[in-house]
C-alpha cells in the first residue's frame, strides 16, 4: 500500500524543535561540528557532516544530518503537530527507530515488553 502524502512540518516548527534541542541528537547525543549562529531552516539545509566517502551506489559523500521526529509514531496516534511530541533525531537513530513507540507508550498502552 502506497504510504499517503502528507505535508512536511513547518520551517518555524523545525528552526523551534532544533533550537530546543540544542541541535543534538536526544537519543545518541551526536551534535553536527559546524552549525551556522544563523541557521534557518527556511534557507539552510539540514544540519548535518560529511562522515564518509562515496559509496559503489552514489557519486556524493556519506552525510550523517539531523531530522525532525514524532516520539509517538502518527502511526501509533501521536499527535502530528505537538511540539511535546517532537525531537531532534539523526538519520543513523531515526532510521533505526523507525515506527516503534518509546517503551513509555507501550506500556501505557498496556502491551507486554
Amino acid at each position: 500500500m502506497a504510504r499517503s502524502a502528507r505535508p512536511e512540518l513547518s520551517a518555524m516548527r523545525r528552526n523551534y524543535v532544533f533550537r530546543r534541542d540544542n541541535f543534538t541528537c536526544q537519543d545518541c547525543g551526536w551534535r553536527p561540528v559546524n552549525i551556522p549562529a544563523d541557521w534557518d531552516a527556511r534557507t539552510h539545509s539540514a544540519p548535518h557532516e560529511v562522515v564518509g566517502p562515496p559509496t559503489r551506489r552514489s557519486i556524493y559523500p556519506r552525510r550523517r544530518l539531523l531530522t525532525i521526529d514524532h516520539i509517538v509514531p502518527l502511526f501509533h496516534g501521536g499527535e502530528r503537530l505537538d511540539y511535546s511530541n517532537l525531537q531532534t533525531l539523526c538519520s543513523s537513530c531515526n532510521s533505526r527507530k523507525g515506527t516503534t513507540p518509546p517503551i513509555g507508550f507501550l506500556l501505557i498502552e498496556g502491551v507486554a515488553v
